[in-house]
């Protein structure tokens, strides 16, 4: 068995409008799911410089726009904003 690495994240979302704020309420469990999904991915090591983050910044925000769009046909995540991240 490998080494157990713990992360732990707040995160704020930076939306296009109103209507992007209702799709993520409405399909929350998918929404929640691919962040898991993309975070629970990640070595300790990718994550722990500043551009390491910001990449998976990047990545989350476009997986979070994929997955709106799968489920509610559209899209708005503008930025995912990581507000706490611990990673050990």
């Amino acid at each position: 068995m490998g080494n157990k690495h713990y992360l732990r994240t707040s995160i704020e979302l930076q939306l296009a409008n109103a209507d992007t704020k209702k799709a993520i309420t409405a399909n929350n469990p998918a929404i929640r799911h691919a962040l898991i999904v993309l975070l629970s991915n990640n070595y300790i090591g990718n994550i722990s410089s500043i551009e390491g983050r910001m990449e998976l910044q990047d990545k989350a925000t476009e997986v979070l726009n994929e997955t709106l769009k799968e489920y509610a046909k559209t899209d708005g995540v503008d930025k995912v904003l990581f507000t706490n991240f611990v990673s050990q």
